[in-house]
């Protein structure tokens, strides 16, 4: 089980990473499209924020939605690979478990989409 644990702290700091830029993209693309539509600078070919139609909406979801999953699971295992007993490890598993689920439904939620887009 060492390259478990292993292969999950390894993947941890990227996720934590990407999840940051990929948040801080998806802000700016709703707050820079919302003004930019109000202010009347922006004329998108389809409907801002829609989940039928909005290419960047949908792509950026489901890449922050895998990275939830990701980083979720990845600290599910190494709480659940550690040794020693901590109070705060039911706590972790709770929100991991949480955490994956949020993850799963965006994915759900925009993969149709992005299947279609894809192919």
């Amino acid at each position: 089980m060492e390259w478990l644990e292993e292969v999950a702290r390894i993947l941890l700091r990227p996720v934590i990473n990407g999840a940051f830029f990929l948040g801080l993209a998806f802000i700016f693309y709703i707050v820079g499209g919302f003004l930019g539509i109000r202010l009347g600078v922006v004329h998108l070919p389809y409907s801002f924020l829609s989940l039928q139609t909005d290419p960047v909406f949908n792509l950026l979801a489901a890449s922050i939605g895998i990275l939830v999953c990701v980083g979720a699971s990845a600290l599910l295992f190494l709480t659940y690979l550690n040794d020693y007993i901590n109070p705060g490890n039911d706590i972790v598993i709770l929100c991991s478990c949480i955490g994956f689920g949020f993850g799963a439904g965006v994915l759900r939620i925009t993969a149709p989409f992005l299947i279609d887009l894809l192919l």
